[in-house]
């Protein structure tokens, strides 16, 4: 079992809780608890971050229209001769081809 705590800052706000990745279990718990949600994408999806965008919204319901999203887009740097260098995207995702990336 997961414990969600909040916390106050000095003058007794709410602190907005954020919380991302990008499996299903930690969005529902992003989703259900968090004020923030940070989306990552998996690759070698068709359209990950839209995919990833309405699973939060099934998981929050209708918590959804109060959250705040934070979607990760990763850069990726142009080697020589204008080809992407997935040196980074590899060590997250080493089994994915180029096109999968």
């Amino acid at each position: 079992m997961i414990e969600v705590s909040r916390r106050l800052d000095e003058a007794g706000h709410r602190v907005p809780l954020m919380i991302g990745g990008q499996d299903d279990r930690v969005l529902t718990l992003a989703a259900r608890h968090a004020d923030i949600v940070t989306i990552g994408a998996h690759p070698g999806k068709v359209d990950p971050l839209a995919e990833r965008i309405d699973f939060v919204c099934q998981a929050a319901g209708d918590r959804f229209a109060k959250l705040e999203l934070c979607l990760v887009v990763t850069g990726v740097h142009l080697a020589e001769a204008g080809m992407p260098d997935l040196a980074v995207q590899r060590l997250f995702y080493p089994g994915l081809s180029d096109e999968e990336y």
